[in-house]
């Protein structure tokens, strides 16, 4: 496993279980919740992830039709999200990260973090930072 498919996963798995307690705080609307992670299962499998890696459900479904990781990933890449909407998704939490690390530049969490978004980004083809292209207009 590539070491952004591991990112990918880490952020699936991190969103659930943020989803998750929203929900259960009644902060959250669970199908909202949905709806985001949906984006993010199709994240995960666009970057490499196995189904079965992504949800104990979905591992499930994969074996209860006997398919395969990649016929798995087609099924559920062609039901999810539109590829523009997972990657504005991306690309919105790509911002976000890059804006708190910018606020705190001596966090090394937050600055690895944005790093490892923006490189999913760029694997996937999300769109590019604003302010990014704001600098090469710039330069």
């Amino acid at each position: 496993m590539s070491y952004l498919t591991r990112i990918a996963l880490a952020e699936l798995h991190q969103r659930k279980a943020s989803v998750d307690e929203a929900v259960r705080m009644r902060r959250f609307d669970r199908e909202a919740g949905e709806r985001l992670l949906a984006c993010w299962l199709s994240i995960a499998l666009a970057a490499g992830a196995a189904p079965r890696e992504c949800f104990a459900l979905v591992e499930h479904w994969q074996e209860d039709n006997e398919y395969s990781d990649s016929a798995a990933r087609a099924v559920l890449l062609s039901d999810g999200p539109r590829r523009h909407e997972y990657l504005a998704e991306l690309a919105r939490a790509r911002n976000l990260a890059a804006g708190k690390a910018r606020a705190n530049p001596t966090n090394r969490a937050l600055q690895t973090r944005h790093a490892d978004l923006e490189c999913l980004a760029i694997l996937l083809g999300a769109p590019s930072e604003p302010e990014s292209i704001a600098q090469r207009l710039a330069a």
